[in-house]
């Protein structure tokens, strides 16, 4: 009788606590936010391409879109033409001196003795158009004399014979230049310096001219 009075009132005892332990307030717990939950799905979600089709990247898109039209180029204005070169030697092949059926060379660094029935040839490796063969004397005076000339299409020969023999014993300058402008030109308009040679005649240089004596006056 007095073990079962005392295990009610164990029992009864051991309710009463629990009972007071559940009407306590429990405290409130904050929720920790586990790797995948803290994740949102904006963050891992790709980029929506300018198309609206997930996963496709902005460089694609780029890519895709068409390229701009490129801006017509600028006209190119035609090049200047060059400036014409200055006169070039002439190309000499032969310069020779002839007497009857004699001839000799002439040349360019010193004077020549030729006999004063004297006639000249030149020859040129170029068509020289316009170029003409002359002989001046001392004062620089045009000798009378016969010019031709060959032109073929890559050379010249030029030939000149005085109408006279030559002043025995004078100096002469055999000149190769243009006909109408002073320097020679060839047919593609490329123009050639003047060439010059050094002519002196054999003999003896006749004295002087006189100037005739004027008639004397008569008194009255």
């Amino acid at each position: 009788m007095i073990r079962t009075t005392t295990l009610a009132l164990a029992i009864s005892l051991f309710t009463s606590a629990c009972t007071r332990s559940s009407d306590r307030p429990q405290p409130e717990t904050t929720p920790t936010a586990t790797p995948d939950a803290a994740q949102s799905p904006a963050a891992s979600a790709p980029a929506p391409s300018p198309s609206g089709e997930p996963g496709e990247s902005l460089a694609g898109a780029a890519a895709a879109a068409p390229a701009a039209e490129a801006a017509p180029a600028a006209p190119v204005a035609p090049a200047a033409p060059a400036a014409p070169a200055g006169p070039i030697p002439a190309p000499i092949t032969g310069a020779v001196a002839i007497v009857g059926g004699a001839t000799s060379p002439i040349a360019f660094d010193e004077p020549v003795t030729v006999d004063p029935a004297v006639r000249f040839q030149v020859d040129v490796a170029a068509p020289l158009v316009d170029a003409r063969l002359a002989l001046v004397d001392s004062g620089d005076a045009m000798i009378s004399a016969v010019e031709s000339h060959e032109i073929g299409a890559t050379w010249s020969r030029f030939t000149l014979t005085p109408d006279a023999p030559l002043r025995p014993g004078s100096t002469y300058s055999l000149k190769l230049d243009g006909a109408a402008e002073r320097e020679a030109h060839d047919a593609d308009g490329r123009a050639y310096q003047i060439t010059v040679w050094h002519i002196r005649t054999t003999g003896e240089a006749p004295p002087p001219e006189q100037p005739a004596a004027r008639p004397k006056k008569k008194r009255r």
